[in-house]
């Protein structure tokens, strides 16, 4: 007999209740059936369990395209800062069966309902790595503006033009990413600032300065009234004031070296008097007066036209300058004696330098210095030009050897230095070649180079007495001897063999074009020197006790360079 369904009903809900209540009662640190995360099933297991299986089987990065400018990256998410988190995204799929009501949970269990539910993967943005990655992109923008300048070329002010800055913001992509990791595309918003000087607002100031830049004719006026005129070139004046980004102004440190130019331009050294030796034969030369600028007034007069483009000519006094020596004060050359002697040796230099060599000595030969006099080589032996019979050679200038009047001067002036040096004068300018010079071997860092203008050999004469400079020119032989003749103070003096402190390789050889030559002509036009840093150490016993000084030489590693003509 069926029964009524009025007791089927009742009878379910009887069995089932008790079963809702022992299932909730079980272990609830598992995650509900039908959970999983993208394709991988995580029923029924523990958090550990899940974790393993997440970390066994992980979401791939995506990759972003991020846009800077016109510049694009395409990378993985991993490099901007994505990253997984799987205990986040365990405790998602555990929280998302937590959801289920009892009945449902049991409904699960026995199989019942079978339908699949989806946590989705928990993803976090490390903002110092995204920081890191945003940052270094943003080093390739232009960063701060770039204010116009006015820059001096080819005899006139031109303008070199502004930049805008562009500024990343990296800021809004670190919030942006950070909330969404999901994208796979960003854009770096860019902020563009302008220069605060353009070149429009600097165009005026540029052609006011080249108005500026004209020559300067300078006169220098003698008490007796007697004018020595000179011009300063535009070079000259472009040097004397700068071009500010809201107007011209006076260049102080221009304007002395200008005045110091001028001294040598138009001013005149005093001549001591001096011997002078003809076929064995002692001639005096007498004393000349020189005269020399007057650097107050003459800075104040160049400062007050500078700027004004109508002046072009100006007045600068000049002063008498008496000679330390006369001729009544030359000693008797019989009654002074040998006091010290430097050489060298020159052989093997080209015709060229030879002749410079026997110019500067013969210029030299016959110098007086007075007691306490502060001995110049540069005054000594006059202007190195054509006009006082020295030709091109070989010189250090710029960083490179090329050929330049006057190649070979060093042979004198080192060679005088070793024979003052040698008599324990004290040094008051010494100057040392960039590199190591092999004229001047075996004596390595015992050397003084010159260089007009500007750089000179200078030794003050503390003997008490004139000294005379002889020199003695073999060029045969390729040597040159410097004589100093005084009288003898009682004095040791002992100076050391150079010490090699350290020393640097030369740097590999280069090539470069030169158009002058014939196409495939090769010449070398640089030699390879390592490079030193070597002491040398005099010590004096006089007098005053005993005391030592120390030269010291750095010289650079130097390459070997060859010049070669353009391709066939």
């Amino acid at each position: 007999m069926k029964r009524p369904l009025m007791y089927i009903v009742p009878i379910a809900f009887v069995v089932a209740t008790p079963l809702v209540w022992a299932y909730s009662m079980q272990d609830s640190e598992r995650i509900e059936k039908k959970i999983q995360v993208g394709n991988l099933d995580l029923s029924e297991m523990t958090f550990s369990e899940a974790i393993a299986a997440l970390k066994s089987a992980p979401l791939k990065a995506p990759t972003v395209t991020v846009k800077l400018a016109d510049r694009t990256f395409t990378v993985p998410a991993t490099q901007l800062g994505w990253n997984l988190n799987y205990e986040e995204t365990a405790k998602s799929a555990f929280e998302l069966g937590q959801q289920r009501g009892a009945f449902e949970k049991v409904q699960y269990r026995f199989g019942w309902k079978k339908d699949t539910q989806s946590a989705s993967w928990v993803v976090s943005v490390n903002s110092t790595v995204l920081k890191k990655q945003l940052d270094q992109w943003s080093r390739t923008l232009d960063g701060k503006p770039v204010p116009a300048k006015a820059i001096y070329q080819n005899g006139k002010y031109v303008i070199q033009a502004d930049k805008p800055g562009q500024a990343a913001d990296v800021t809004s992509v670190l919030s942006t990413y950070s909330s969404n990791p999901a994208l796979t595309s960003l854009e770096i918003p860019i902020k563009t600032t302008r220069a605060a000087v353009t070149r429009e607002s600097l165009k005026p100031l540029v052609d006011q300065a080249n108005l500026v830049l004209r020559p300067i004719t300078v006169i220098g006026v003698t008490p007796a009234g007697k004018e020595r005129p000179t011009t300063l070139n535009v070079n000259t004046v472009a040097d004397l004031f700068w071009v500010r980004a809201d107007k011209l102004e006076l260049d102080p440190k221009g304007i002395q070296r200008a005045v110091q130019k001028l001294d040598g331009l138009i001013g005149q050294a005093a001549q001591n008097a001096s011997f002078r030796f003809v076929k064995g034969q002692i001639k005096t030369v007498p004393e000349k007066t020189g005269y020399s600028v007057d650097q107050k007034t003459a800075t104040q007069a160049l400062s007050d036209m500078v700027l004004k483009p109508e002046m072009i000519q100006v007045e600068v006094p000049l002063k008498v300058q008496e000679p330390t020596l006369t001729i009544a004060d030359l000693p008797d050359p019989k009654a002074l004696k040998l006091i010290s002697t430097g050489t060298s040796t020159f052989k093997g230099s080209s015709r060229e330098r030879s002749t410079n060599v026997k110019v500067a000595a013969a210029a030299l030969d016959g110098h007086v210095i007075a007691p306490d006099q502060v001995f110049s080589f540069n005054d000594a032996i006059g202007e190195i030009s054509p006009e006082n019979g020295y030709v091109g050679a070989l010189v250090i200038s710029g960083g490179r050897t090329v050929e330049g009047v006057g190649g070979g001067v060093c042979q004198v002036s080192t060679t005088t230095f070793r024979s003052m040096y040698k008599a324990g004068l004290p040094i008051v300018e010494r100057n040392q070649h960039a590199y190591w010079v092999h004229w001047y071997a075996p004596h390595m860092g015992f050397e003084a180079a010159v260089y007009q203008p500007g750089v000179d050999l200078k030794m003050k004469n503390d003997t008490g007495a004139p000294i005379l400079v002889r020199t003695i020119t073999d060029m045969e032989k390729g040597t040159l001897t410097v004589n100093l003749y005084g009288i003898p103070v009682k004095r040791k003096v002992t100076v050391s063999d150079a010490v090699v402190l350290s020393r640097t390789p030369h740097p590999p050889s280069k090539t470069i074009y030169d158009s002058s030559l014939a196409p495939g002509q090769r010449k070398q036009v640089d030699w390879a020197v390592d490079g030193y840093n070597v002491q040398v150490t005099r010590t004096i016993t006089d007098s005053k006790g005993t005391r030592k000084d120390t030269i010291s030489s750095n010289y650079k590693p130097w390459q070997a360079v060859f010049a070669v003509g353009p391709a066939r």
